[in-house]
């Protein structure tokens, strides 16, 4: 669901501008990367110095106000599909819920489409009628506002729980008493560095560390060597008595320290330590779904076993042949294996199936048997002088007809595998549902920004199997440092990588 963030008030107008039209920056055979002006408000320059001009000229008509630039945000997850027109339609309640009124200020509002959808909007906090528009604890108004227009839009409300304030119905917002957040995790974010390459190199060597670190499966500074050694980025690490790490990347003639793109050695040991707890909370789980499935299969076979051993007309001795394919059987419904207990109570109801199939199968055998050898041992009439009455007569044909269709008795036990097998695959499938639900805590030690994580999917194997959920924000789009001078005449034109 969509997050909305309100950054610091600034002083340069020209310089956010420039920033959000990223103007100079996309080739032309991006033009779907560019950004597109959506909404405009007062103002009508296309360019980034001649905004800055329009939206400068009116807030001189408020000196006092030192910092004009209201700067917003508000960033939607590609994979909440929602639509164009309900993002534009959100921005819109977005900006009236902070205070912006179409007939009163000034405002620009920006789509972003190169990583996932977002929109920039830069404000004149000083209004057409000279009063200045308030920022006073505008993040916290601002997530106040994404929820209440989630709940009337009626999207999907589940980053509530991260969010302090909430919309409450009659107060207009509350306390998010029932919040989860992650105390004491450092944002890692997208480095800024405007020496022309050494930003992507920085970025290069960040993001991938990242993605890295971001595998469980990574455990150790080795793991995490040998991976970027494929990428063709060399870690360097020192280690003093007290086990603290330090670290450094080089990458393609770049040179730089682990502090300098946020990612202290503490916190790589930290992640490293984190990833071998998942990974043997992975490996617990798979131990215990093997198990799970080497006796269902080891039941399995006993209990071919003791069926065909019925079927011969012998009652098997259940407790021995368990024992063949290493089960313990306490000739109840418990079982035991590799100190594994389970309770398979539909045993009972399959050797109750059995020994009265068996039961039946065996009178059936002994009328059988009987009928057989009394009709074998039947004899012909014979008549005076070879003359047979006709009562005879037919008595010797119906005896002929028994005769030539008599076949021997077989003992023939009809064992209703069933009986035993659905009970108990449903009593094994209900197991692995259980063994599947087990959760698998993958505990972090930052938390990465979204635009830093967009190719997490390809690196986190374990993305299904875990609970862990990364917050997206596009925090890192903070305004461009500047002062009011820049706005009539830039010192230098200025040009950022992405």
């Amino acid at each position: 669901m969509p997050i909305g963030e309100a950054h610091k008030s600034g002083e340069s107008f020209s310089g956010l501008a420039e920033y959000i039209l990223a103007q100079g920056i996309y080739a032309p055979d991006s033009v779907s990367k560019k950004p597109e002006v959506i909404f405009r408000n007062h103002v009508y320059a296309s360019d980034y110095l001649s905004l800055g001009k329009e939206f400068r000229e009116q807030a001189k008509e408020n000196q006092r106000v030192k910092k004009p630039v209201m700067h917003l945000t508000v960033n939607f997850k590609t994979a909440d599909e929602i639509s164009s027109k309900s993002q534009k339609l959100f921005v819109q309640k977005v900006m009236n819920e902070m205070g912006v009124k179409n007939d009163n200020h000034q405002y620009v509002v920006v789509q972003h489409n190169d990583k996932h959808p977002h929109y920039h909007i830069i404000i004149n906090r000083v209004g057409l009628d000279g009063i200045t528009l308030s920022d006073s604890n505008s993040k916290l108004r601002i997530g106040t506002a994404v929820d209440k227009i989630e709940k009337e839009m009626g999207l999907d409300n589940y980053l509530e729980k991260t969010r302090a304030f909430i919309y409450d119905p009659v107060k207009g917002y509350k306390i998010n008493e029932n919040r989860e957040i992650k105390k004491g995790l450092p944002r890692i974010q997208m480095i800024k560095d405007r020496k022309v390459g050494i930003q992507d190199k920085k970025n290069f060597v960040q993001k991938n560390v990242l993605k890295i670190l971001n595998n469980p499966r990574t455990t150790t500074i080795k793991d995490l060597k040998i991976q970027l050694s494929h990428l063709n980025i060399e870690l360097r690490h020192t280690e003093n008595v007290k086990q603290q790490i330090a670290v450094s990347f080089r990458y393609e003639g770049l040179a730089v320290k682990g502090t300098q793109i946020q990612l202290k050695g503490a916190l790589i040991k930290k992640q490293l330590e984190a990833n071998l707890a998942t990974l043997n909370q992975f490996n617990e789980k798979n131990n215990v779904n093997q198990f799970a499935g080497k006796m269902a299969s080891r039941l399995d076979s006993s209990l071919k076993e003791i069926i065909d051993t019925y079927k011969t007309g012998i009652s098997p001795d259940m407790k021995k042949i368990f024992a063949k394919n290493d089960i313990v059987f306490d000739e109840k419904s418990k079982f035991t294996y590799e100190g594994n207990q389970l309770d398979v109570k539909a045993i009972i109801t399959f050797e109750k199936h059995c020994r009265e199939k068996l039961e039946s199968a065996k009178n059936k055998f002994a009328q059988d048997t009987a009928r057989f050898k009394m009709i074998s041992k039947q004899k012909y009439k014979n008549g005076v002088f070879g003359l047979l009455t006709p009562e005879q007569k037919r008595f010797n044909e119906i005896l002929s007809l028994q005769k030539d269709s008599l076949i021997k008795p077989e003992l023939i036990v009809e064992i209703d595998a069933n009986e035993i097998y659905n009970p108990l695959g449903n009593q094994f499938t209900a197991i692995f549902n259980e063994i599947a639900k087990m959760p698998i805590e993958n505990s972090g030690a930052y938390i990465p920004d979204y635009n830093i994580h967009e190719d997490e999917k390809d690196s986190n194997i374990f993305k299904a199997q875990t609970q862990n959920e990364y917050s997206y924000s596009n925090s890192i789009l903070q305004q461009s440092g500047g002062s009011a001078e820049e706005d009539e005449e830039p010192k230098r034109k200025r040009r950022f990588k992405r």
